[in-house]
Order: structure tokens, then sequence, then C-alpha cells
């Protein structure tokens, strides 16, 4: 093998990679190959027809090629039309002499069947699959940093509505004279994300029992006395930055457990960004909120046939895909200057709520940078 090469087959709308490696966004496949590297780098995309002219602007490729056509030539030689991407790259890679080929793990099956049938090695590679993704550059880190205080401005907006609710029936909150749900409250989040040129595919509005899965979206009517955990994490439609934060409130007001739950919460979040630095162990950072929470009363396992307490990862990375590498958990790694991770510890239990908060943060030489610039406060009057 006389060069190294890095095959993507993809739509950098899915793909954090090839949005990365192509510098291209668009919504439908595309194929992206990078042979050698420095000064002999050579890296092709092929594109649909219909994206092919903005791309030879845009993407960050030396060769961009119509893939219409060039699938159209393989179609011609008989190739079964369901690989006739992996089909495109298949004569560049012999004038290359290259005989085994990086794809990252969610590489398609069939394409990979048709280059091992054509004589190829592929050696799969996990995540991260470019490990220069993790490490923002100064560019990066400001798209995130104005993401986010877009997303914290949403989060204001979900705030003001619960101040401005007032309590009846049942303790069912009334906004504008109707009662409030969440299925209206992610509604209007999703087009305050639209006014700012955010994109998501959903968002967290869950009350009470409902947040004890940190993953269910939330539905019925909002409830004073309960714990809303909110947690928004949008895509700018402009540079495809990820932003993410969580808040957890309580309407006019809240019991004992769940303010005291609220404040372990809190405190274990603001010890961990304030340990989050270069050279700090993810594994550690969660490991050390995990016995906090233990010593605090705190357990986590099976209550009741449900799993309760402190059972997610302390952190993820954030940057062209919601989560991605490093992560503060018990398989975190060590953390290196401009990644930029969550820190979002969070406890569950039926019958008394749930908490969640999230901040975005930025490793750097000295204390890390809370790009998340937004109050934490439980009870909202």
């Amino acid at each position: 093998m006389s060069d190294n090469a890095i095959l993507i087959i993809d739509t950098p709308q899915r793909s954090g990679n090839l949005l990365y490696a192509a510098g291209y966004y668009c919504i439908d496949p595309i194929v992206y190959l990078r042979i050698g590297s420095g000064s002999n780098e050579q890296s092709y995309g092929f594109f649909p027809a219909t994206e092919l002219e903005h791309a030879r602007l845009t993407a960050k490729v030396k060769h961009a090629e119509d893939l219409t056509e060039t699938e159209n030539k393989t179609k011609d030689a008989g190739i079964n039309p369901d690989k006739r991407h992996a089909g495109c790259v298949v004569d560049i890679l012999r004038d290359h002499h290259i005989e085994t080929v990086d794809v990252p793990e969610d590489f398609p099956i069939v394409e990979a069947d048709y280059l091992r049938d054509m004589g190829f090695s592929l050696n799969v590679v996990g995540e991260p699959f470019f490990r220069s993704r993790s490490t923002k550059t100064a560019e990066e880190l400001s798209h995130i940093r104005s993401n986010s205080r877009i997303n914290s401005q949403v989060m204001a907006k979900v705030q003001h509505i619960l101040e401005c609710a007032s309590v009846g029936e049942d303790n069912i909150l009334i906004y504008n004279g109707e009662k409030l749900t969440s299925e209206w409250m992610q509604t209007m989040i999703t087009q305050e994300f639209v006014a700012n040129r955010l994109y998501s595919d959903a968002s967290i509005v869950a009350v009470g029992d409902q947040a004890v899965m940190p993953h269910e979206h939330g539905s019925g009517y909002i409830y004073a006395g309960k714990s809303i955990v909110v947690d928004i994490f949008p895509q700018s439609l402009d540079n495809h930055y990820f932003s993410d934060m969580t808040r957890t409130f309580c309407k006019w007001k809240a019991a004992d457990e769940l303010t005291k739950m609220y404040q372990t919460v809190l405190d274990a979040q603001l010890f961990t960004i304030d340990a989050v630095r270069i050279g700090a162990s993810g594994k550690d950072l969660h490991n050390r909120i995990r016995d906090f929470f233990e010593e605090k009363g705190y357990k986590t396992g099976i209550i009741d046939g449900m799993l309760q307490g402190f059972f997610h990862g302390t952190g993820h990375g954030v940057g062209l895909e919601c989560h991605e590498y490093p992560y503060i958990s018990s398989k975190g790694s060590i953390l290196k200057a401009g990644q930029t991770v969550t820190v979002e510890p969070g406890l569950y239990y039926k019958g008394i709520g749930s908490v969640r908060i999230e901040d975005l943060v930025a490793v750097t030489d000295g204390a890390a940078e809370n790009m998340t610039n937004y109050e934490k406060k439980l009870v909202i009057e």
C-alpha cells in the first residue's frame, strides 16, 4: 500500500464525520475519499448533480465530481445499482495502488461487501473516526458559543411562560386562558428555533414522573408543584454546530424532597464544571459525582421495578453532532484543550420527580469556559 485512504459514504445531514471531512451540507448521499496526507493529500467528493456546482465552490475537496454521471458509468459497467456509490472510487483506489481503506463503523454493509469483492480490505475505525473533530478551532468555538447564546434565549422564553402562567384546577397551569401542555411548549420551542435559524427534530418538556425516563419527550398537562425538565438541543442551519442545555423548573412551590434533590444536583454540577480542565479524566469526574450522590443518600438501582437514581453519563462532546466524543462517563477519556462537553448530572425518582441541570463548557488552559450563560433556578413564582 503506497498511501493510506479513508472512505465515507453517507449524507452530511446524518454523518458528522462526513460533514467535517467534506465541509459540505446536504440531505442527499455523497461519497468522500481521501488518499494520503499533508502536501500529498488528494481528496475527492462525488456529489449529486443538483449539488455539484455549489459543492465545487464551497466543499473542502480538491476534486468535486458528478455522482450521477459517475454512477451511470458504473451502471454501464454492470455494477449492481445498490453498490454504485462504492463503484465510483474503485478506479481511483487502484490508480493509487491502495489495498486497504479506513471506513467508519456505520459504513454501509452493501458497499463494504462490494469493495471486498473487488479485492480491497476494509479497516473499520470506531469513534472518534477523526480525533481532530473533538478539539475545536477558534471559529468552531465561536459558532458553538453563538448557538448557545440563542439557545439560552429560547430557554428564557420557556421560563417566561411559566412565570406568566397561573395555577388552575387540579394544579394544571393556565397560560393565555388555555391549559398548558408539554406539546404546546414543545411547539413553541420549535417555532423559536425556526425564527432564530436553528433546527431540532425534538425537545424535552417532561413533567414529574415522566422525566424519570431521561429521554422521554413529555406529554399532557404541565402541573404546578411538579418538576419540569426542559432539555433543548438545536443545530444551527447556518454553521451546522449544535448546542445543548437543560434546566429543571417547578412552578409555584416545590416539595422539600425536590428542593433538596435539586440542590444536590446543582452542587454536583458546579464542582464538576470547576474541575473541567486540560488533563482531567472524564471517568474520574463522573465517578466523583456518582460517589457524591451515594454519600448524600441518593442510591441508584432498580426501585419498584424501575431503574432510578443516577444512571446516565455526566456529559458528552458537542459539535457537528449533539452527542460525540469525548465523554464524561464511566468510560470517559482525558480532556484536551478546545473540546466542548456538557456537564449534566441528574437524579430521577418516581414520586419525587426528576432533576437534570446541563451546561455546555469548553476545556481551556485554566477554568472551563461556560458557554451556557443562563441562571439556575428551580422555583418559578
